[in-house]
């Protein structure tokens, strides 16, 4: 029998919680046991579920439990929470997930109304993790092939989404890669991706993107999954391993772990590797928009190769200096002013990265 596993989470820093607890309504169409841990089991919080659940919550020992007939179409419990409640500050339809994460962050604004989606996932409040057989892969087969390639489509079903960006966070799982992964990343028209990422990966995006608060034109991708995948074994050609298609509905953030084409390495007598020239060569990371040169690599490198102070990362320009953002250290400035030029939104002869 499948387990719905809710980790409920409150951060310190959000304050006291409020003079009325907090009410979180959990409401499923299957007779599944409900499984709940985080750190806000230890909070006032009131919980309602059907009373087709047959789980046994007693250990949530500061929380007000209680089973309730609960409409089993959405808009109705939506309705039904609202007259019981006044207010609904987030509501959120999700389709078979293995499991989900719930922050109780302080309620600043009060809105005025609640627009339902299926699928909802909102950026710090709610993230839910899906099981693996719902990513599609197919096997390209070339004899010596050297990377593997990612398809993420986001498509947008809902007539009035609450939001037009979307985030995505882009990890190496078995890294660092000899053959770096390739990443597509597909949006309806009007959407944008902000993108999270440490470690050398190749990324196109349909919308306009931001990577680092740095912005990058929108590369033209098609629409359907099968051209999707066409373009993605044309560009890969005989160095692709595989391609993985993932469809996401109505996302509002995106977590993709991507991984390597193993390859085996023959013993040798070489030195230990210079862990400082390692972690420089692992998460350099170099793009262009209309006018920026930019090249980041993580913040570790300071701790990695022993360098007090940012003065000591340079490049050919005097004008190209460094400064950490975030967990990044980036170098910015015009495309012909560190030492390097573009060929087809391609940067070539960079010297002295670093």
């Amino acid at each position: 029998m499948m387990l719905l596993q809710l980790e409920v989470s409150r951060d310190s820093l959000e304050g006291e919680m409020p003079g009325q607890p907090p009410v979180l309504i959990v409401n499923t169409d299957t007779e599944v046991p409900i499984y709940i841990t985080g750190s806000a089991n230890y909070l006032p919080v009131i919980l309602q579920y059907p009373r087709s659940v047959i789980s046994t919550l007693d250990y949530l020992v500061h929380w007000n439990v209680s089973q309730e007939d609960l409409p089993k179409n959405s808009e109705e419990l939506l309705q039904w929470a609202k007259a019981n409640y006044s207010e609904v500050t987030f509501f959120a339809e999700l389709q078979n997930p293995k499991k989900i994460y719930l922050d109780l962050k302080h309620d600043k604004t009060g809105p005025e109304t609640c627009m339902l989606q299926d699928n909802f996932q909102a950026m710090d409040i709610l993230q839910a993790d899906y099981n693996a057989a719902e990513i599609q892969t197919c096997t390209v087969p070339n004899a010596e092939p050297i990377k593997n390639a990612y398809i993420v489509h986001v498509t947008h079903q809902h007539p009035h989404p609450s939001h037009k960006e979307i985030d995505i966070n882009v990890f190496i799982n078995n890294g660092p890669c000899r053959h770096p992964p390739m990443v597509y990343l597909k949006s309806e028209e009007g959407y944008s991706w902000n993108i999270h990422n440490n470690e050398d990966i190749g990324i196109k995006a349909s919308g306009n993107s931001t990577l680092h608060t740095f912005g990058i034109p929108a590369e033209p991708l098609p629409e359907t999954r099968d051209e999707l995948l066409s373009v993605a074994r044309s560009n890969g050609g005989t160095d692709l391993k595989s391609i993985s298609y993932i469809q996401v509905f109505d996302a509002r953030s995106v977590r993709l772990s991507v991984s390597c084409v193993s390859e085996e390495i023959a013993p040798t007598t070489k030195k230990p590797e210079d862990q400082c020239l390692k972690l420089i060569n692992t998460t350099l990371h170099y793009m262009c928009n209309e006018e920026k040169l930019i090249i980041s690599m993580s913040k570790e490198v300071m701790k990695a190769c022993n360098l007090q102070s940012l003065e000591e990362i340079t490049s050919e320009s005097t004008e190209c200096s460094a400064e950490i953002v975030e967990d990044y250290i980036l170098l910015s400035t015009s495309k012909a002013e560190c030492g390097g030029r573009v060929v087809n939104n391609q940067i070539i002869n960079i010297n002295n990265k670093t």
